[in-house]
């Protein structure tokens, strides 16, 4: 523009040695240079504005906004004064049907679902609120895909607290009780005496299913589909060590003082339980709180399992052979042992989190049983845990029995199911 400015100047100033065609040419040619610089000019404001805006509407991590994605949970930071309230959040233009608020001062956690499933590598993370609509690139471990238990088969599951499988929120009952017999008036069904439709769900109605040896309750598990398997005792143990560390688990409220929930076994009522009334957690126990007779345990991703101690023994589909047996090493005879005198360097696996618990905790008990398994025979010792409705002090989250071969059933014999993708 001042070229322009100075080039008119020029051309008045020396209008008599220029000829007018001259003149008028060297105008066209400077307009043209002035226009293309102005234009130039214009374009890197604009470009300048909007890279600016872009930086506004989007998160630094050195700012308030998203921060990652870990494991399926979206870390937001909010310390702008006040709750933010979101109405939803979207994954690579898929919502994620979320709404709630971020708490002020702090980084807030939430967990995504089944809308990051399949996603990888760097996505575009925005999550939409009242005032402002946060953006951010994220890099999403391609290895993560979350685990849906609400499609599988076999009635109610829930994710685990390590939200690599699936669990039977229920102990295992048959679908419907046609062809099915009481097993000695104990609300546990016959497995053995059952005819027809054999299948199995994870259900608050009914009594759970009993009668059943561990090679048959493996089978029950498999034929819900391919990744379905009778629980493990890693994954048992996975879920009791996770409720062990939650006080709410606990007749104080304090973790390790006190009685940690120990399920149904005090006798009353002589017999299994269903579940009419979920909203209950001592249901049909006819105990409240502080009682340790609480049938359900809460875990630290807010799931609610029931009866993983107490009501029936639950078989998982791991073995100790008699040469591995726990009185092996214990120098003791058959018979109810507290986990404290353990050997941890050997058992670990089979233990409560804090190896110094004892029944006195309400943790359960281990039935020792070296040589010929005392039901059913032969060397090999199959692991059934939790305890019965009879069990008393060696009924517990940790209980476990030794004394039954894999192929032996028994009325307070149960199981559940896990499945893994």
């Amino acid at each position: 523009m001042f070229t322009f400015i100075l080039a008119i100047k020029y051309i008045t100033i020396n209008k008599k040695t220029i000829s007018p065609i001259v003149g008028i040419t060297l105008l066209v040619v400077i307009s043209v240079i002035a226009v293309v610089s102005f234009q130039f000019w214009f374009n890197n404001y604009q470009d300048s504005m909007f890279i600016k805006v872009e930086d506004q509407s989007s998160i630094s991590s050195f700012s308030d906004g998203i921060e990652t994605i870990r494991e399926g949970i979206l870390y937001f930071k909010n310390t702008g004064g006040s709750n933010i309230t979101y109405s939803d959040i979207k994954i690579d233009g898929i919502s994620c049907n979320l709404n709630d608020t971020f708490l002020n001062n702090q980084i807030n956690q939430k967990f995504l679902g089944s809308c990051i499933n399949g996603k990888s590598g760097i996505v575009e993370v925005v999550v939409i609120t009242n005032n402002k609509l946060y953006v951010e690139k994220v890099y999403i471990n391609p290895a993560y895909s979350f685990l849906d238990c609400s499609i599988l088969n076999g009635g109610e599951w829930i994710l685990s607290p390590t939200e690599n499988f699936c669990v039977m929120k229920f102990e295992a009952k048959f679908v419907n009780y046609s062809g099915k017999s009481n097993s000695d008036s104990y609300n546990t069904w016959n497995w053995g005496t059952a005819t027809g439709n054999l299948n199995i769900t994870s259900s608050a109605s009914g009594g759970p299913i009993a009668y059943i040896s561990q090679t048959d309750a493996e089978l029950a598990c498999q034929n819900l589909g391919i990744g379905y398997h009778l629980m493990s005792n890693a994954q048992l143990i996975a879920i009791v060590n996770d409720a062990e560390l939650l006080a709410i688990n606990w007749n104080s409220s304090i973790v390790y003082n006190g009685s940690m929930m120990r399920g149904h076994s005090d006798s009353a009522p002589y017999l299994a339980l269903s579940v009419p009334n979920i909203s209950n957690s001592y249901d049909q126990t006819g105990q409240s709180f502080p009682s340790n007779q609480r049938r359900t345990l809460n875990l630290s991703n807010n799931e609610v399992i029931w009866d993983i101690a107490g009501n029936v023994w639950e078989w998982t589909n791991d073995n100790l052979s008699a040469s591995g047996i726990l009185n092996s090493t214990l120098g003791l005879s058959d018979g109810w042992r507290e986990w404290n005198i353990v050997d941890p360097s050997k058992y670990a696996y089979l233990m409560p989190y804090n190896k110094s618990l004892t029944s006195i905790n309400s943790i359960g008990q281990v039935y020792v049983d070296g040589g010929t398994a005392d039901f059913g025979g032969g060397t090999i010792h199959a692991l059934l845990r939790g305890g019965d409705w009879s069990n008393g002090v060696s009924a517990g989250a940790y209980s476990l029995y030794l004394r039954a071969a894999p192929s032996f059933t028994y009325s307070t014999f149960g199981f559940r199911c896990t499945y893994e993708p």
